[in-house]
This record gives C-alpha cells, structure tokens and sequence, in this order.
C-alpha cells in the first residue's frame, strides 16, 4: 500500500504551502547567480532591472513559479538546475552556462564573471560549444 503525504494547509500555485519564503536561483546568460524571492512582485522587481528580459510570464514560467507557462529558459536565462557546466580542465575552472548562444555571445563577461582570463571561453561559432 502506498501512502502519500498530504498538506493540512492551503498551498501555491506550486504546490508549495503558503506562508514560507520561497527563493528561485537563477543565472543570468553571463553566468552570474541570482537568488530571488519566488513573488510576484519581486520578480517584478527583478525583471525592470534586468532588460534583456521582455516578458514577465516567461520568466515565471521558466523559474518554475507559472505552471502555464513552463519551459526551460527564458531570454538565456534558466534556473540553476538546468544550466549546462562547463569544466576548464587546464586552469580547473568550472562555469555555469546557460545557452550556447548566451556562451558565444558574452564569453567575455562569463569569463570575467568567473574569474577567468580573457578570451578563455572563446569559441569560432557556438555551434560546437
């Protein structure tokens, strides 16, 4: 027999009881981690900051916090499980990466995010990133 927990209280649209501070981590497509409260109104916040991302609905549903509107990233952007890591095998640097694209674009600024040299991350296309 199998026996499944049940909630004695009212719960979010994630399924998550209400009443405790949910946090989102997500990495910007220059490799920077951003931890934000899982809120309507400071991920309202977060996004006027933050230009590159045009629509609100989309980052939601990429953060998890929108069920209608789920996918996997959002303007580069994507949520902490679900970035690809990039290790440097010779200066032993491991990078967080959210898209090919975001990599090929900002390898300047993931490099400088990261602590890395200069032109570490750089790649002829990203299409063998």
């Amino acid at each position: 027999m199998e026996r499944r927990a049940s909630s004695s209280g009212p719960s979010t649209s994630t399924g998550l009881p209400t009443g405790l501070l949910q946090l989102v981590l997500v990495v910007s497509p220059t490799s920077v981690l951003h931890v934000i409260p899982a809120d309507k109104k400071s991920t309202s916040a977060f996004i006027k900051k933050h230009t590159d991302i045009k629509r609100h609905d989309y980052f939601r549903g990429m953060a998890g916090l929108d069920l209608n509107n789920a996918r996997n990233q959002s303007y580069h952007w994507t949520r902490l499980d679900n970035v690809e890591w990039i290790w440097h095998k010779k200066l032993g640097a491991i990078v967080a990466v959210t898209t090919a694209t975001a990599l090929h674009k900002n390898g300047p600024a993931i490099c400088a995010a990261s602590g890395l040299p200069p032109g570490t991350l750089t790649f002829p296309s990203y299409t063998n990133v």
